[in-house]
């Protein structure tokens, strides 16, 4: 007969078990994070630049993430020539799944990355870069979604005006007259060749439109056309439809914006289907998953536009 058998109540028996089950408790937990971390894929996140909507995607990236990858952040800092050291191999020679945050890292993923998966985000137009080895997710927000706003939202919008470089978006242009004609809206379109051009054709295009929609273009985006626009859309009391919040801020009726937190966590389920073994080709370029709906009040009472009920208890409000 044993001790614990001829003791069965003896303390230190009980205490002495106890004490070997939880040092057997500990070593299989050590080992199976041990296990974790010699399994886990090796991701190497490279920052276009250090601002705050870049790090607010790679949040979501490492939150998505982080249990399942060692993840390592290089920041370029603007300059594509850190391009060859950020896509280096890792110390043993290994290649580790790159994820590229912004332009400029997407343009040196282009260069640098070889046949290697890529996965690419807050990118507005990967077309300049893209190859079979790339997938993502764009800024770009699908343009049917502005439109069903103009045409269910708001008061009184028919006519849709656009601006736009004519050599840039002609081929774009078509697919926003094909998606505003299925909902019954005419689109309104004055192409410019330069930015001496816009005044003009802002003036003529205000005469027969009810809203003017600033889509993403060269020449629009300079900061004194922007202004221009503006500021005589809001002395003739025409609405504008703005491109991100900045745009809403000085004085736009509203725009759409992507969340870039959520976009983070959409590049990083791409990564972890990546590092399933899905390719890039099966996934191919995703547009964001969440879009904010964000609203000027002022703008709105200038303007005389009325806002849905379903816009109001969704939208969020800029002054």
């Amino acid at each position: 007969m044993n001790r614990a058998q001829k003791y069965p109540d003896n303390p230190s028996v009980n205490i002495g078990r106890k004490l070997i089950k939880c040092f057997a408790l500990i070593v299989l937990l050590f080992l199976a994070t041990l296990s974790s971390s010699l399994l886990a894929a090796d991701v190497r996140v490279i920052m276009s630049r250090d601002l705050p909507p870049y790090r607010e995607a790679y949040k979501g990236i490492e939150k998505t993430l982080g249990r399942i990858a060692n993840i390592s952040v290089y920041q370029m800092h603007g300059d594509l020539r850190k391009g060859r050291e950020a896509f280096s191999p890792l110390p043993g020679g290994q290649r580790p799944l790159f994820i590229v945050i912004g332009t400029e890292a997407a343009e040196a993923a282009a260069t640098f990355s070889g046949k290697d998966p890529v996965v690419f985000t807050m990118v507005l137009d990967p077309s300049g870069f893209i190859a079979e080895n790339f997938t993502g997710v764009t800024l770009e927000i699908p343009d049917r979604k502005h439109l069903e706003i103009f045409q269910k939202e708001l008061s009184g919008i028919n006519r849709v005006g656009i601006i736009y470089t004519a050599e840039d978006k002609t081929t774009s242009l078509r697919g926003i007259r094909i998606a505003a004609a299925v909902l019954g809206l005419e689109v309104v379109s004055a192409p410019v060749n330069s930015i001496n051009e816009v005044p003009q054709a802002l003036r003529e295009i205000s005469r027969s439109t009810d809203i003017i929609w600033l889509i993403p273009d060269a020449i629009l985006s300079d900061p004194g056309t922007r202004n221009h626009i503006l500021q005589f859309t809001t002395v003739n009391r025409l609405p504008v439809w703005g491109i991100s919040e900045h745009y809403v801020k000085r004085g736009a009726l509203g725009a759409l914006a992507s969340d870039y937190y959520d976009i983070g966590v959409q590049t990083a389920e791409i990564a972890r289907r990546l590092i399933a073994g899905a390719s890039p080709n099966e996934i191919g370029v995703e547009t964001p998953g969440k879009i904010v709906v964000l609203l000027n009040r002022n703008a709105a009472e200038i303007s005389g536009v009325q806002f849905s009920d379903d816009i109001l208890r969704e939208a969020e409000f800029v002054q």
